[in-house]
């Protein structure tokens, strides 16, 4: 079971000294909305216009689960809206996959073998596949603006983004770049939950586009590091890269074939 939950907390597809009153600042003009926020941060990362050109994107680097000296490598694809194939090669733990299709949310590790997402883990999963901040008014049913705190010695406004049927995620913003560098949420589990904390050390340019390129997640008591070593946008991707794998699609058959074993009720006219 330790074995099981270490893997699941690694697949996660996938961040003070000044602090200001929430309700002042709910009470007051100098604090924009939870939408100003976000979208001065689409405009921060490159624009709107710029980021939807961008269709697909490939992203390699190295892990170090740094709780458990362990290191690997991850390769993830993406592509608009919101599919996601992802692999992570960990020392020790062998390769774990995930992947979205756009219909189904798979997992797959040598521990648990190939299983489908179901309810509050798939949904909120899915929600962190979509490909950037452009798609948060399609997401969202509520963006509001808590107040400002400071993350890694800078103030940052506070975001409460919250979905249909999953807890609110917590974004915070560097009110002088726009850019977000932590982002707090509950991640569902096939056992337990766990609060993840992400935070953003450094970001790089692609293309004119800010990305994240150092990312320190803490999930639970799991400490890793995950450090991105390219990003190729618009690339040419594998064909059937966000197929379902065999494994994942005998599972679907076997949900839609009718147990045998249980009694059939016949209606007579």
């Amino acid at each position: 079971m330790k074995t099981h939950h270490i893997i699941c907390r690694i697949c996660s597809v996938l961040i003070l000294c000044y602090t200001c009153c929430p309700g002042l600042y709910a009470a007051s003009s100098l604090l924009p909305t939870g939408t100003e926020v976000v979208e001065r941060c689409i405009k921060a990362s490159g624009g709107r216009e710029e980021l939807l050109k961008v269709q697909n994107s490939l992203t390699k680097g190295t892990v170090e689960i740094k709780t458990l000296g362990l290191r690997g490598t991850f390769t993830v694809y993406r592509a608009r809206p919101n599919k996601i194939r992802a692999q992570f090669d960990i020392e020790g733990l062998g390769v774990m996959e995930r992947g979205f299709d756009g219909e189904v949310y798979w997992d797959k590790n040598v521990s648990t073998g190939a299983r489908i997402l179901q309810g509050p883990e798939r949904q909120i999963n899915v929600l962190l596949a979509y490909f950037d901040a452009t798609y948060y008014d399609q997401i969202y049913r509520e963006i509001r603006c808590d107040g400002v705190e400071e993350v890694e010695g800078q103030p940052c406004y506070k975001v409460a983004l919250v979905p249909e049927g999953c807890d609110p995620i917590t974004d915070y913003y560097a009110k002088d770049t726009s850019l977000p560098l932590r982002e707090e949420l509950t991640i569902q589990r096939l056992y337990h939950q766990d609060r993840l904390v992400n935070t953003v050390k450094e970001y790089k340019t692609i293309n004119g586009l800010f990305m994240p390129y150092l990312n320190i997640e803490q999930l639970g008591g799991t400490l890793t590091y995950r450090r991105t070593d390219s990003i190729e946008l618009n690339v040419a991707l594998p064909e059937g890269i966000f197929d379902l794998p065999k494994d994942v699609k005998a599972l679907l058959d076997e949900e839609e074939t009718p147990d045998e074993s249980s009694p059939q009720i016949h209606h007579v006219d």
